[in-house]
């Protein structure tokens, strides 16, 4: 082999290794499938709902996960628009109503939440389901 054939070969093993020390942490996490449902007052809610992950000093400790309730009320976490669920581990949730699903609430501002709500809830590595019955 030539010299500089040996040194091409060199320099694409070594560029190739390079990229082995990526810290591949957040590539590699294992998110959790949550899903679940949002009533108001007894009925479907149209909702935010937030996950966002906390250390055990409450600390913010990952990227959130979100969804919007559909027709009945129901939601599914998404971290990204191709990653669905979150991060296992205790979350902060905030819920946020803007309406009653079928309904025309025409008292409330477009965009203004109806209520709000903060919760904690523990989230399982595999499914998990979470029913949030929301009243004033």
């Amino acid at each position: 082999m030539s010299c500089r054939f040996q040194m091409v070969v060199v320099l694409v093993c070594v560029a190739l290794c390079a990229g082995c020390n990526h810290d591949e942490k957040d590539d590699m996490t294992i998110l959790a499938d949550v899903r679940g449902t949002v009533t108001f007052c007894g009925a479907p809610a149209n909702a935010e709902v937030i996950f966002e992950p906390q250390s055990d000093r409450e600390f913010k400790s990952g990227r959130p996960s979100s969804a919007v309730t559909d027709a009945n009320g129901e939601f599914f976490l998404y971290q990204t628009s191709d990653q669905a669920g979150t991060t296992p581990g205790k979350h902060r949730v905030a819920i946020k109503v803007y309406g009653i699903a079928g309904r025309d609430l025409t008292t409330a501002a477009a965009g203004t939440a109806l209520m709000s709500t903060r919760l904690v809830r523990e989230v399982k590595p595999g499914r998990n389901r979470f029913d949030f019955v929301l009243t004033f």
